[in-house]
């Protein structure tokens, strides 16, 4: 155990607590080591120097070895017979100490290693939690601290109890025949290569099931997470020919580490029988000359009993050996990548008040961003967000708009240059603390298993009243809907909030934004995608009035219209390093914006709402002359 915290020290640093237990557990053991040598020993003194004395003697036996002196030999038998049962008793009753010791290390140590694996992921750069694939995630933090427990419910007990008591076993049959104990010696190949042969079989055949079976999950995962696009292709009938062919091959697989399962189980059965039969054979022989007595045979035979007993508790050790360690060399995988990509959280206090009265609440100084070796996405930009203004994030899909909203809360980093708020390096704040004052409210509606009460309290500093959950529904034009649920604001809406159109959990998403007290830089990432026409332009109203609320508001839009509502419009292009001003001023002055917005009217008209700009009548010079504001 001490080489395996070695060379596993994560895995093993949540089992170092446990040596008290583990200490106390190897006594119990060795308890039944000793219990299982003496288990035989009363009977075998009723065959040898009861049953074989002569009838008028039976009222007056001594018992050799024991101790008792002469006695009656009824007496005797029921003392040997409670012995036998106290012995038992007590195998019971460390078999039951061992299960509760093993299960509390077992629990115990799970709870620990999850707890600590939880934190690390949600503590992890997002760069690195997207390159990840969720059901690799899932299945270490699952299954792979599931299968640690075998370490301790077959390890521990295979390495204190069962490899020592083999050695035990041939020593005592050694005391009561050699020749008899030579023969159980020389069998023991039979049984030890036919074990080794299967194990072998099975451990490569369990390691190609836990490899097949980790990416059958990662592909049904992602297919069934896409199954009304699936539908809406007709592809059903060629998705459920791949999975069916994935099942066929796992099917396979399987019946190759059952079959070796069964093939171990076998030979070790058949070895035990085969040995049995000798036993009886050459003991029975030994008896007739003289040489051993029945009691000695029945010894032997329940020694060879127990150690059979505990080869096969040897095997299944070795059978899920392999499994065990694969899990193991993931976990510790997973740690090793986790400590590479903290996020990296500065000492300094982000003080919220003094944000909001900053004049320039957000600065980009020179900063610089890309993904991997790929194209840079921002390339030296600088600009200085003014206080209360509301500025529409624009350009084409792909651009770099998302990768300006994941720098605004340290989602992402960026690769040159640095971000200001409130006049301090965004690096220098705790990350909680940031995305506190900092607050992205993403395009996916994310909504949990819950009552709308508690999906609208996500992420709120304090339980909100009625009252204001009321208000903040009305702002994106969700109060009326919500009334109308059977239990209102207390409704379940299943799970993803399955219960719930998908505007109407757009909106309950959006309404937790106009809860949040604590931020003073909102980014709404395409608030009105989903939306009817008039829930868009109440979301968009709500929007605008943030601004004497906040430091700042960004919200992403493909809707050229809803610019209408900016102070400021940041344009990201191909072509160029992103540019800021007035809508009109870039619609006047940039080709680039201006090709942009009539896009739609060169290409014809769309029916996806999501990507409308201007309605194809739209006279460009108009509109800027008859812009609001100008």
């Amino acid at each position: 155990m001490l080489r395996f915290t070695r060379r596993h020290p994560f895995v093993g640093s949540y089992l170092k607590p446990f040596w008290p237990s583990f200490a106390w557990i190897g006594a119990v053991l060795m308890a039944q080591i000793v219990l299982s040598v003496l288990a035989p020993l009363p009977t075998k003194f009723i065959l040898n120097d009861l049953l074989k004395a002569a009838p008028e003697t039976l009222h007056q036996v001594v018992i050799a070895g024991i101790g008792f002196g002469v006695m009656d030999a009824t007496r005797a038998i029921l003392l040997l017979t409670g012995l036998t049962l106290l012995i038992a008793g007590l195998l019971v009753a460390t078999s039951l100490a061992e299960l509760l010791g093993t299960s509390g290390i077992v629990f115990r140590s799970r709870e620990l290693l999850r707890r600590d694996l939880l934190g690390r992921i949600f503590t992890r750069q997002q760069s690195y939690l997207d390159s990840k694939k969720k059901v690799d995630l899932l299945g270490r933090f699952s299954g792979d601290v599931e299968n640690t427990e075998i370490l301790v419910v077959n390890g521990w007990p295979s390495l204190v109890r069962d490899v020592p008591i083999l050695f035990v076993m041939i020593a005592m049959m050694f005391t009561v025949n050699v020749r008899l104990t030579l023969l159980f010696i020389v069998c023991l190949p039979l049984a030890v290569g036919g074990a080794y042969f299967f194990t072998n079989r099975n451990r490569r055949a369990a390691r190609l099931v836990r490899r097949k079976t980790v990416h059958f999950e990662e592909e049904t995962y992602e297919l069934m997470n896409a199954m009304g696009i699936v539908k809406s292709l007709r592809g059903e009938e060629r998705i459920q020919e791949k999975l069916l062919s994935r099942i066929e091959e796992l099917t396979a697989l399987s019946k190759q580490e059952r079959n070796a399962s069964a093939g171990l189980a076998t030979t070790l059965d058949s070895s035990a029988a085969v040995i049995k039969a000798a036993f009886i054979l050459f003991g029975g022989l030994s008896i007739f000359r003289g040489e051993i007595g029945w009691g000695d045979l029945f010894q032997i035979l329940a020694y060879v009993e127990i150690f059979s007993r505990h080869v096969n508790n040897i095997t299944k050790f070795l059978s899920k050996y392999p499994k065990c360690m694969a899990s193991v060399e993931r976990l510790e995988e997973l740690h090793r990548e986790l400590e590479l990509f903290p996020e990296n959280s500065g000492p300094e206090t982000l003080h919220h008040a003094g944000v909001q009265v900053s004049p320039k609440p957000l600065e980009f100084e020179r900063v610089s961003f890309g993904y991997g070796k790929g194209p840079s996405l921002l390339e030296d930009f600088s600009h200085s967000f003014g206080l209360h203004r509301v500025v529409a994030v624009v350009g084409q899909s792909g651009i770099g708009k998302s990768s300006f909203s994941r720098l605004l809360n340290r989602l992402s980093d960026p690769t040159g240059g640095n971000i200001l708020l409130n006049g301090v390096n965004v690096r220098n704040f705790p990350v909680r603390e940031l995305r506190r004052a900092v607050r992205v409210i993403s395009q996916e509606s994310f909504l949990f298993a819950g009552t709308v009460r508690e999906n609208l309290q996500l992420g709120a500093a304090a339980a909100k009243t009625d009252s204001e959950l009321a208000q903040a529904l009305a702002r994106v034009n969700a109060w009326g809907f919500v009334q109308a649920l059977p239990e209102g604001l207390d409704t379940l809406i299943g799970e993803a909030g399955l219960q719930l159109s998908g505007g109407q959990a757009k909106r309950i998403h959006l309404a937790r934004a106009f809860l949040d007290e604590e931020s003073s830089v909102l980014l709404f990432d395409e608030p009105t995608t989903g939306l009817d026409t008039h829930s868009a332009e109440a979301v968009m109203a709500s929007i605008r009035a943030l601004k004497n609320e906040k430091a700042l508001v960004f919200w992403i839009t493909h809707r050229m219209q809803e610019i209408a509502f900016a102070d400021e419009v940041l344009f990201f292009s191909p072509e160029a390093k992103p540019v800021i001003g007035p809508a009109a001023e870039l619609l006047a002055a940039n080709p680039r914006f201006r090709a942009l917005a009539v896009q739609k009217n060169v290409n014809g008209a769309s029916n996806n709402d999501d990507e409308f700009f201007l309605p194809a009548s739209t006279n460009l010079v108009g509109f800027v002359k008859n812009w609001p504001g100008l």
